[in-house]
């Protein structure tokens, strides 16, 4: 969903928790009696609740601002006015559940993005980076590339990355590099739809900030002897706190 047509939603958040893991150890016993914090998302301030410990535990951010003495701890709420509601629908449920949803094409998906769902899981990358998640991020990418593998990145969603994203992000560079690669194919324009296509990358272009190798790399790719990028997703992991990849296994 895009910005201008933000919605509020309303969702459960006093859920219980999902399993427990070693770094649950302690927060089953005290998630029933943890206080509740009110999180105010986007310009329409669409409410959320969520127990406290659970913010603190899951996200660096929420335990800085939510410590003894922070404006946010006092009065129990936190405002988040720049960030996307749909995003944050994606962090709530991660939070208590552990959970990525998977892209699934739907019915109605007619959309300039491919996917109703394509870009707030992208948000929810940007989201994450924001709230120093890198679990989660690295989740989103998988999920993302998933989808990335069966089905072409449009020109749209470039659009908004282009002018969202950090250049120098991993996001960035996954959607960046599986767009050239995608633009190597001479069936891009059918696989994305000619009159989409065409608009989507009319917009693109008039921005004035799509990097020029992207269509160098296109030009010059050969689809039978490179892989497609998204086919590897851990190349674009963060592993500064989180436990690295595996290497592929070799046939």
């Amino acid at each position: 969903m895009d910005d201008d047509t933000e919605i509020c939603t309303v969702l459960n958040t006093t859920l219980t928790l999902d399993g427990e893991s070693d770094s649950d150890i302690g927060v089953s016993t005290s998630f029933a009696i943890s206080p509740i914090i009110t999180i105010l998302v986007g310009r329409k301030k669409c409410k959320y609740t969520a127990h406290k410990i659970l913010l603190q535990l899951r996200s660096p951010f929420f335990a800085r601002c939510l410590a003894v003495g922070m404006k946010e701890a006092l009065t129990s709420m936190v405002e988040l006015p720049e960030d996307h509601v749909q995003a944050f629908d994606l962090f709530i449920t991660w939070i208590y559940h552990g959970k990525v949803r998977s892209i699934e094409k739907e019915k109605d998906d007619d959309t300039k993005h491919g996917s109703k769902q394509l870009l707030p899981l992208v948000q929810a990358w940007v989201l994450a980076d924001k709230f120093d998640m890198e679990v989660w991020q690295n989740k989103v990418i998988d999920a993302l590339a998933k989808w990335w593998n069966e089905v072409p990145v449009y020109p749209a969603t470039i659009n908004w990355v282009v002018s969202n994203v950090d250049e120098a992000s991993m996001l960035f560079k996954m959607v960046m590099d599986q767009f050239a690669w995608d633009l190597s194919d001479a069936r891009y324009r059918v696989l994305v739809g000619g009159t989409r296509a065409a608009e989507g990358m009319k917009e693109l272009l008039a921005t004035g900030r799509f990097p020029e190798q992207v269509l160098w790399y296109a030009i010059e790719t050969d689809q039978d002897e490179v892989d497609r990028p998204v086919k590897f997703p851990c190349k674009y992991h963060l592993h500064h706190r989180s436990v690295k990849c595996q290497p592929p296994q070799k046939k």
